[in-house]
């Protein structure tokens, strides 16, 4: 018994020990062809993956110049704010480096000269250039269509974008896991890592991690991440989809049987002043009008913050949502469950299996089609 006491006590220090990150100094010296104003370096992931210190990062511009310091672990995303402009993201590490902010390239990466940006300009930027060119031209196919009705495309060039996209984002987590391979030690990697996972859980996201260096895994957000990316892991694809505390407009709870009266139910998680979420609401009630007799349902669930109560039912009735309607006040089983990016949709099968995610309209009428034949005789 004693020497299982002092196995815990000292399994308990080491792993506490292994989370203590080591501060080191740092200093930016910043240029930015703006004679006066503020700077910020706004965080690029949820702040429980960065120390104290580092939440609060401004400076004033003098002449065109900045200039901060403090101290930092190991390299941590940013953005560089300066009035109306934001950049792309860079890495500050410990140490010295200059950083030069051009202000007429809203969304440009500024020059810095360190370690960890030599690595993004050089290694990470020639993994990805093959996929960055075709997501360019996707964009372009993209802002071509932009000012044409919808309803004017063709199903199938809606299919074709949609499943395109898809692809894309799937290469970007197929290179993810290649780059890993090889550059184990890469803040850079880890930190898109971290970043992928507000998009949802995807099961290559458990073969990337185990990849990265002790070094990289034992600190405070590795370790955090690992925590994180366990939890989220119960809504990969195969999965039951977890009973999760929300509420409808009555205060009645959500429950198992809701998953299981329909050949395929839609989870469909948003909240009331989501501009992307309400622009998918057109094509939803589309799909519902056209297959929920055949045994498709769709099952709302928003994540409105508890004042926003009014919204979320004012939004239901406005863009007539005739399907069943939850709560997730403040969002709390969505962060629980790492989603931090909305829309986000779940498609079940009729015992409750996750079996697809984040369809669009033109996949997921196109998936019905296929596989809901005659009537469903909904379980009551």
């Amino acid at each position: 018994m004693r020497f299982l006491i002092l196995f815990t006590t000292l399994f308990s220090l080491s792993s506490h020990v292994l989370a203590q990150d080591v501060f080191l100094p740092f200093e930016v010296q910043g240029t930015a062809n703006v004679d006066t104003g503020t700077v910020n370096l706004i965080l690029t992931a949820d702040s429980i993956y960065y120390p104290k210190e580092l939440l609060n990062l401004s400076a004033e511009i003098h002449d065109g110049r900045f200039f901060i310091k403090g101290k930092i672990p190991y390299a941590h995303p940013f953005y560089v704010v300066i009035n109306d402009y934001r950049s792309e993201v860079l890495y500050i590490e410990p140490g010295k480096q200059t950083v030069i902010v051009d202000v007429t390239k809203s969304r440009g990466t500024p020059q810095v000269n360190n370690k960890v940006m030599k690595e993004f300009y050089t290694d990470y930027s020639d993994s990805y250039s093959v996929l960055w060119r075709r997501q360019d031209s996707i964009a372009n196919k993209l802002s071509k269509l932009y000012n044409k009705p919808l309803d004017s495309l063709s199903k199938l060039t809606k299919l074709a974008l949609e499943q395109e996209i898809r692809e894309g984002y799937m290469e970007n987590d197929r290179i993810l896991l290649a780059y890993t391979k090889t550059h184990p030690n890469s803040y850079i990697a880890f930190w898109k890592l971290i970043h992928l996972l507000n998009f949802g859980y995807q099961e290559i996201f458990d073969a990337i991690l185990p990849e990265f260096s002790n070094g990289i895994k034992n600190t405070h957000p590795g370790l955090l991440f690992k925590t994180k990316l366990a939890a989220a892991g119960v809504l990969g694809n195969g999965k039951i989809f977890p009973i999760i505390n929300c509420v409808d407009e009555n205060d009645k709870k959500l429950n198992a049987s809701d998953l299981k009266r329909n050949k395929y139910t839609l989870i469909d998680f948003w909240y009331s002043s989501c501009s992307p979420c309400i622009g998918t609401f057109p094509g939803l009630c589309r799909v519902y009008d056209q297959y929920n007799k055949q045994g498709f349902e769709i099952i709302g669930i928003s994540v409105d913050s508890k004042g926003k109560r009014e919204d979320w039912q004012r939004i239901i009735s406005e863009h007539k949502l005739v399907w069943r309607h939850y709560w997730d006040k403040d969002g709390v089983e969505a962060t629980r469950l790492s989603i931090r990016a909305f829309p986000k949709n779940l498609l079940l099968d009729e015992n409750g299996k996750i079996i697809k995610q984040d369809m669009k309209e033109e996949e997921l009428s196109e998936f019905l089609s296929k596989n809901l034949v005659g009537s469903f005789i909904k379980s009551k």
